[in-house]
């Protein structure tokens, strides 16, 4: 008898708490370490000072949101559902190779082995977050529930492939740090546009 929850809205809800602590833990971070140049410095490198086991468990936390998105839509059972499914697993575990291993510093030329593997872990979660969040308004309308959430999804999606985009050729007056952190906040409400899609689908019995 397994004793793992197999019900989606668990997962969905599970995400949603996910999330919203991860933006929690971010936020205190950049209270606590006002020295950061929000601007020029990747939220990563947080884990480079004091408070760096704050920055491990937000990295995790997040992880566990994109894990639990993924698991959700899997459920489901639905093949429309399962592409964005399986880029919320590529984002999960590129999150967790950028939590194992840490980032260099800012400025770093020559990447030590613990600095390349994150950075491969963070370019496969920012893409596989960014195929996800392309990915749901094409499964909304596939599926032809949740219309509602439709345009709140093409929004998000937008959003997130356009910081995407942008984070790669940084105009100087927006900065790296503020790219990414734009990137993040895609990110963030792509999730609850995510779970909601599959919190409003199980409440009119669409799904699992």
């Amino acid at each position: 008898m397994s004793h793992f929850p197999t019900d989606s809205i668990f997962y969905a809800r599970l995400a949603i708490v996910a999330t919203v602590s991860f933006l929690v833990l971010l936020v205190g971070l950049h209270v606590l370490q006002r020295e950061f140049d929000p601007r020029t410095r990747y939220v990563s490198e947080y884990v480079l000072g004091p408070y760096g086991a704050v920055m491990s468990v937000a990295f995790y936390t997040l992880a566990l949101a994109a894990g639990a998105l993924a698991i959700a839509f899997f459920l489901e059972g639905r093949v429309p559902r399962a592409p964005v499914g399986l880029a919320l697993s590529v984002w999960a575990g590129g999150l967790v190779m950028a939590g194992i291993w840490p980032t260099d510093p800012g400025g770093t030329i020559e990447l030590t082995r613990e600095g390349t593997l994150h950075n491969t872990g963070a370019r496969l979660a920012f893409l596989g977050a960014s195929a996800a969040a392309a990915l749901l308004p094409v499964q909304l309308m596939l599926t032809g529930s949740t219309r509602w959430l439709l345009p709140i999804a093409i929004g998000t999606g937008l959003l997130v492939v356009g910081s995407f985009a942008l984070l790669r050729y940084s105009p100087a007056w927006l900065g790296p740090g503020a790219t990414q952190r734009l990137l993040i906040s895609g990110i963030l409400l792509f999730h609850v546009a995510a779970a909601m899609s599959v919190l409003d689908r199980s409440s009119y019995g669409v799904g699992t």
